[in-house]
């Protein structure tokens, strides 16, 4: 009986295997230059205006609308304002954003965007994860064959 598919099989679950580490270095990479070690995907809950500081105050608009986020850390909810000076806000109600903060103080955080690491970590996964899936059902499929 032919070994193709044992071959096939081990071949892809090992691709497997290698694309599911570089989604980890990739992840790794990512989180390289953030200013904290924690992440967490925070909900715009309401938007409230806030007065400015600083040389902004001088202008005609003595307040600006800021965004507040909510989101867990340690199982706690969080709710911090953003402290961009923007206008107009550049947040809608329910919007999600990534943001990284001070597992001891959650209120010190900073927003990033996803980045091509991030990005190109997540397409790794779900390679990784398809092709020893492949590798799985070939595997499956020559272990009926052997056994009729």
């Amino acid at each position: 009986m032919s070994h193709e598919l044992w071959n096939a099989s081990i071949i892809l679950i090992l691709l497997g295997g290698v694309a599911a580490a570089a989604s980890v270095l990739l992840r790794m990479v990512s989180h390289r230059g953030l200013p904290y070690r924690e992440q967490a995907e925070a909900r715009v809950v309401d938007i409230v205006a806030v007065p400015r500081e600083g040389e902004s105050s001088l202008s005609e608009y003595h307040n600006r609308l800021a965004a507040v986020f909510e989101f867990y850390a340690d199982g706690r909810p969080v709710k911090v304002t953003d402290p961009a000076d923007t206008y107009p806000c550049p947040y809608h109600l329910n919007d999600r954003v990534w943001l990284s903060y001070d597992p001891e103080h959650p209120e010190h955080f900073q927003i990033f965007r996803r980045n091509k690491w991030q990005i190109l970590s997540f397409q790794c996964k779900v390679l990784g994860t398809l092709l020893v899936l492949g590798g799985c059902a070939i595997f499956l499929f020559y272990a009926v064959r052997a056994g009729a």
